[in-house]
């Protein structure tokens, strides 16, 4: 898309098409802060909803405020002695995030869960650079370790932290 001069819709309709013969995937990225699989996308959009247009940076501020969370087995959190509502790190070779800790009773022991497309999360900088064979990167294997950043910040001590799971009964 980089090659396609703004605002000629025929051009940019041409790229799409082109990209998708190419490799059968057209990907577009919405986020207010920059990661890595945004880079390998075609089009590169800022986050804003119907009527936000005008107050995007508003917005993003706005959206900034609530921390993207990283749901942990509670005997793992016991390990790195962090409590619910605490901020970590998470990284590995190819970059770092943030999150703040949200126990999860039915997560298994050493493994950990971070929502894909979260408004306020950019896993995506410590996912590998490796694609499955439709070039989507491996988000659902990605390694890494998880250090303490802060105890729970103001805005996170009054959350519940209560299960995030449907029970029937």
């Amino acid at each position: 898309m980089l090659t396609v001069p703004y605002g000629d819709r025929d051009a940019m309709v041409n790229a799409i098409i082109g990209a998708i013969k190419q490799g059968g995937l057209f990907a577009v990225d919405v986020d207010m802060v920059p990661p890595k699989i945004g880079q390998a996308c075609h089009v590169w959009l800022p986050v804003a909803t119907a009527g936000e247009a005008n107050l995007t940076s508003m917005n993003g501020e706005r959206r900034m405020s609530p921390y993207p969370f990283i749901q942990m087995n509670p005997q793992d959190m016991a390990d790195i002695k962090v409590k619910a509502g605490d901020l970590v790190e998470v990284y590995n070779d190819n970059g770092s995030t943030q999150a703040m800790v949200y126990p999860t009773t039915t997560a298994r022991r050493k493994e950990t869960f971070m929502q894909f497309a979260s408004p306020n999360g950019v896993q995506g900088n410590v996912v590998s650079p490796g694609v499955n064979e439709l070039v989507i990167p491996n988000y659902k294997q990605t390694w890494a370790a998880i250090r303490k950043l802060s105890d729970a910040p103001e805005g996170a001590r009054q959350l519940s932290f209560k299960s995030l799971e449907y029970s029937v009964g």
